[in-house]
């Protein structure tokens, strides 16, 4: 590489502008200068004589070009960006014009692994979005921010709890059984969270799609490249920025479920079709249906009671930028902080609501020291306080979940209600539980320099850059245990546990990431040729002193990039990564991954008729790559055998028990990274001057040595499971397209608009996992999805006796516990029984859509401005289970819902949409099967904004630039299959999580 290196620089260093038309007879001379429309000369316009197109030529830095041609010959002038221009030649020898510059897309600057291109340049596969876009969300997690936004990205978000709100975000679907994260880069910083930043920090955030756009990362690029980039400074006056938002949070889905009446009729039901007494006399269910007693007959809505309807949640920016001629600075502050849904959070000296508050500080700075040395310093900080209940998430939403309405929350003597069946009480999870304290801060500070080579030779230059990121957690984890009481017949109580004393646990964790780079690039035009290089090192090293190991997680890379480029109409592009990481053992750690690119902007040949006033704009571009990823799971040196402590021997006449020492997991000394074969091709099209511009990538990746353990290893030998060796054996494909339309109406200074719609598609196919031997073809995961569920196919009810007796045997339960009503299966293997080999594929991956799309618009009229944006899923399924899907689950000590009433019984058997009631859990109805699959299916009206701008002119006695107000609100509507459970709840969906959360808002900005 590096003997490749120096031909390349050789080679830039005695390259000579290529000359100018050849002599030729009859030809004049025709010289000038092209300027934009400011006075700045235009490099690499292409100037073209209509009659002797051969002769183009190209202005240089200086903007000035040389042509021959004849005396009434006529000049096209075409550059991105700028109108074409056709001026006459009649007999001049100097000829200066101005080009108009266009509102185009391909002007744009787009943010590149470890650099800018012009959209025009691009090869790869790369979609941005914009600081714009992103604060239109009223969201506190960034990553929130981003579904819908940016065609080839997945995102869908789990939990709506403060803090931990975080959404699952993939780049073009998932290729591996392992982790399928993407990398995030910050300011060029790899490994930074950008998910706590504050949406005023951030200038734009860019995906990485392809292998030529993310070759130069190596083995850690295969899952794609989030690229966040942070707001800097730019020279002119100050401009001072300050906003101030107040929202209120309320969920967005919870489940109805029946009161005390009808959930007393509907368990005796479930008692009587299991052949078991009636629990609710007909007194009692009268006493239920008017409420006699609020004790004795209590009727509960658990989720009324202690989730609250509305929360708060505010946030504050201050932001200052500007700069001279040497020094330009970006200067933010925020706060935001975010309040918990849960009642009953401040009946003891501390508060266990869950709550969030942040505090963010960025100072970026750039100093030119010379004019040709740049110096850059950039500082960050984060403070994060994190508060919930002592006991577990999961858990209270759970019990909230399964405690029926019989019971009251309190006694009439104010103890906490509960019995055996039950005795965890919401009220002592969330009020007498205890809680937990999270405290976060981290620092993150960036130097860089930069110098410009030119005396060594044109274009050259060389950066360095040095950063490191700290943080510090201190959590507090206070818990104490509670008693519950039930009352007797003869009035007393029953005690269930204990009250305990405030036990308090204290821990903390530091991590600390040391990142450094160098490089050197290159960049110069000869005439009708641009070409630039880049060559860098680059060393990340992160230690997390909560890790058993404290060993640092270390990587070191060697970057290479060559690009060229013909009139701005062809393309080429080599980028390559030769890194490695220190979880693979000596002599495997350093892998090299490589990748080409091309592009071809047809619309700027002299074929093309730019005249027809349709296409304006054509571009066509291709990549093939290899990139890796060494994201393999939890355990680390995989390589590497372990010995662990085991249970020993006894010995002497006591037969004392003595503690031994045993080989652990097997160790895979040739364990290496994944490695992706991506291709990709790519369209770009602009009609009606880039009024309607469509982007259109489809692409195909095969991922192997993807680590997984053998199946087909028999326990014979003596290991199996998680004591076999993983190894590099699997193989999946993954293959789509992502496209994004756009359409922006003329510029007017009055009313603009525009209007977009992105997709993207992702199916992937297990090509090879090494499964052991199946009976039947169709058990084989081979073939299927990334995480492709199995189950049982209904085909219906039972509708009587006969009916079951007819059938094939469902070896799930006895024959003699199958009744008329219970979900009938089908005989997939038709060997006349129903059993696990009749489990077939059924759904879509639980976990990640196929399908993503958004759509979206913005209108601005006068001091108007209205934006909305609609985000939605396909190709995905989630299973039903669990609380609350399944009635009476657990024993009685579950509840029913709306949909429990459509239950299977003999006079609704021809309309029944549910199984009959069982009170109990039915090892027969509750199973995997098609009937509890459904769709993730939905749409989401995911944010809305009204603004109104008043100018400086209204506002000129108060010195403020501009004042605008305005309300937003996320997630507002949802269109969706699933109905009981949110489409974005985890994929076995017992409903335990948080619920998302729709928010309105409102805020203000003030600009000085």
């Amino acid at each position: 590489m590096n003997r490749f290196l120096c031909v390349f620089f050789l080679f830039l260093l005695f390259q000579e502008p290529t000359a100018d038309a050849q002599e030729q007879p009859g030809l004049v001379g025709v010289a000038g200068t092209v300027s934009a429309s400011d006075g700045n000369p235009l490099s690499g316009v292409s100037v073209t004589p209509l009659l002797n197109p051969n002769n183009r030529a190209a202005t240089g830095a200086d903007g000035q070009y040389r042509i021959r041609t004849t005396g009434n010959d006529t000049l096209l002038f075409t550059f991105v960006g700028y109108r074409p221009l056709k001026v006459a030649v009649a007999g001049r020898e100097q000829i200066n014009v101005v080009l108009e510059g266009t509102d185009t897309f391909m002007d744009e600057v787009v943010v590149v692994a470890y650099g800018e291109q012009k959209k025009i340049s691009l090869t790869g596969a790369i979609s941005s979005v914009a600081t714009r876009e992103l604060r239109q969300s009223p969201v506190a997690n960034l990553s929130n921010a981003l579904a819908g936004r940016l065609p080839g990205l997945v995102a869908f978000q789990p939990s709506g709890e403060p803090g931990n709100d975080l959404s699952q975000l993939f780049i073009r679907g998932v290729s591996t059984f392992n982790n399928a994260a993407p990398l995030v880069v910050v300011d060029g910083v790899l490994g930074r969270d950008f998910a706590q930043l504050d949406p005023n920090e951030v200038e734009s955030i860019s995906i990485l799609k392809d292998a030529s756009s993310t070759a130069v990362y190596g083995v850690r690029g295969a899952n794609g490249v989030i690229l966040v980039t942070t707001r800097r400074g730019k020279s002119g006056r100050p401009q001072i920025s300050f906003s101030s938002e107040l929202g209120y949070q309320s969920p967005i889905r919870l489940p109805e479920f029946l009161d005390s009446y009808n959930y007393a009729r509907l368990y005796n039901e479930a008692l009587k079709n299991d052949n078991l007494p009636e629990k609710f006399s007909a007194q009692d269910l009268e006493y239920y249906r008017i409420g006699a007693d609020p004790y004795l007959y209590p009727n509960t809505d658990w989720f009324d009671e202690f989730l609250k309807p509305f929360t708060p949640m505010s946030r504050a920016n201050l932001n200052i930028s500007g700069g001279g001629d040497k020094v330009r600075y970006f200067v933010s502050a925020s706060a935001l902080t975010q309040d918990g849904i849960y009642n009953f959070t401040k009946l003891n000296e501390y508060d266990s609501n869950a709550k969030f508050n942040r505090y963010n500080f960025r100072s970026n700075i750039d100093i030119d020291l010379t004019e040709n040395f740049t110096v850059g310093l950039d500082l960050a900080g984060r403070v994060e306080n994190r508060n919930y209940p002592g006991r577990d998430t999961w858990l209270i939403f759970t019990i909230l979940n399964r405690i029926p309405p019989t019971y009251p929350i309190t006694n009439a003597d104010g103890s906490l209600a509960g019995d055996g069946l039950n005795p965890e009480n919401p009220m002592g999870l969330i009020a007498y539980g205890g809680y937990r304290d999270y405290y976060g801060n981290f620092l993150q500070g960036t130097y860089r320099m930069s110098h410009k080579l030119n005396f060594i030779t044109e274009g050259l230059s060389a950066r360095a850059a040095f950063a490191f990121d700290g943080a510090f957690d201190y959590n507090i984890n206070a818990s104490r245990g509670y008693a519950v009481y039930q009352l007797r017949e003869d009035g007393g109580y029953n005690q269930f546990g204990n009250d305990t004393e405030l036990g308090i646990g204290k821990g903390y964790a530091y991590n600390r990431t040391v990142n450094f780079e160098a490089a050197l690039d290159y960049n110069r035009r000869f005439g009708d040729h641009l070409v630039s290089g880049l060559f860098l090192y680059n060393q990340n090293r992160r230690v997390e002193h909560a890790d058993g190991y404290n060993i640092p997680f270390s990587y070191i890379g060697y970057v290479g990039r060559f690009t060229y480029s013909y009139q701005d109409r062809l393309f080429g592009e080599i980028n390559m990564g030769y890194n490695g990481s220190e979880q693979f053992p000596k002599g495997s750690r350093f892998g090299f991954f490589p990748s080409v690119s091309a592009g071809w902007v047809i619309s700027e040949e002299n074929f093309f008729n730019k005249d027809a006033g349709l296409v304006n704009f054509l571009k066509l571009r291709g990549s093939y790559g290899e990139v890796g990823n060494d994201r393999l799971g939890a355990r680390r040196f995989l390589y590497q055998q372990t010995f662990q402590g085991a249970e020993g021997y006894r010995f002497g006449n006591g037969q004392v028990g003595y503690g031994g020492i045993a080989e652990g997991p097997l160790a895979n000394e040739d364990i290496t990274w994944e490695r992706a074969r991506k291709l990709n091709a790519g369209l770009e099209l602009g009609l009606w001057d880039d009024q309607l511009f469509l982007t259109a990538d489809a692409f195909h990746e095969r991922r192997d040595n993807i680590l997984t353990t053998r199946g087909t290893v028999s326990a014979i030998v003596g290991r199996s499971g998680g004591d076999l060796p993983p190894v590099n054996i699997g193989v999946v494909q993954n293959r789509g397209l992502d496209m994004e339309l756009t359409y922006r109406n003329p510029a007017s200074k009055k009313l603009n608009y525009s209007v977009s719609g992105n997709l993207t598609f992702a199916r992937n196919k297990v090509l090879f996992m090494d499964e052991e031997r199946r009976e039947f073809d169709y058990q084989y995961r081979t073939g299927q999805r990334v995480g492709q569920p199995f189950g049982l196919v209904a085909i219906g009810f039972f509708e009587s006796y006969e009916d079951i007796a007819d059938s094939p045997p469902h070896t799930f339960v006895t024959q003699e516990s199958l009744r008329p009503g219970d979900i009938k299966y089908k005989d997939i293997n038709s060997d006349g029984v129903i059993d696990a080999n009749d489990e077939v594929p059924i759904g879509y991956n639980t976990g990640i859509p196929e399908l993503m799309f958004g759509f979206s618009s913005r209108i601005s009229y006068g001091g108007f401005d209205f934006s909305v944006l609609f985000q939605g899923a396909s190709n995905s399924s989630v299973f039903m289970d669990n609380f609350p899907i399944w009635e009476f689950r657990g024993g009685g000590a579950g509840k029913v819902n709306e949909w429990h009433l459509g239950r299977w019984t003999p006079e609704t058997a021809a309309t029944a949409t549910y199984p009959r009631l069982s009170s109990t859990d039915n090892p027969n109805n509750h199973r995997l099967s098609t009937f509890w699959m459904r769709p993730r299916n939905y749409v989401r009206l995911k944010n809305i904004e009204l603004g109104y701008s008043f100018g400086a002119s209204a506002l000129k006695a108060l010195k403020i630039q501009k004042v605008r107000f305005y309300v937003n609100a996320h997630n507002l509507f949802t269109w969706d299959k699933a109905k009981i459970v949110d489409p974005e709840a985890p994929a076995w969906s017992g409903n335990h999580n948080y619920p998302q959360q729709r928010v309105l808002n409102g805020g203000v900005t003030l600009d000085f």
